[in-house]
């Protein structure tokens, strides 16, 4: 099966690094796995660089795993499903909110 020409890695100086699609010298644009440079990673759609929408998520410091969302590469809540084997919610303090208008930058990303 061929690879897809859009699946590229980016590599960033401080250890952080982003897997999925986007053009060479082009912001992030599609879907992809930006994982830290601590290990703990995030798997969903971009839109000029910035993460947005829901997308599982992976926090190394504690092993825990769940759901986070982001609004325009901010985070708008986290749904923690295990945190070493005991269920739990957190969610993120509710900022105030703003009606934010995006356009996706191509056919793949999504609008919020």
């Amino acid at each position: 099966m061929p690879s897809d020409p859009n699946r590229r890695e980016r590599y960033y100086v401080n250890g952080d690094k982003y897997s999925g699609d986007f053009e060479p010298d082009e912001p992030l644009c599609g879907e992809g796995t930006f994982t830290w440079a601590n290990g703990s990673s995030w798997t969903g759609y971009f839109n000029q660089d910035k993460k947005n929408g829901p997308g599982p998520f992976y926090d190394a410091s504690n092993g825990s795993k769940g759901t986070r969302t982001y609004i325009e590469d901010e985070v708008e809540s986290t749904e923690v499903e295990t945190v070493k084997d005991e269920p739990m919610n957190v969610e993120a303090p509710k900022a105030e909110t703003v009606e934010v208008k995006t356009s996706a930058c191509c056919a793949c990303c999504v609008t919020f």
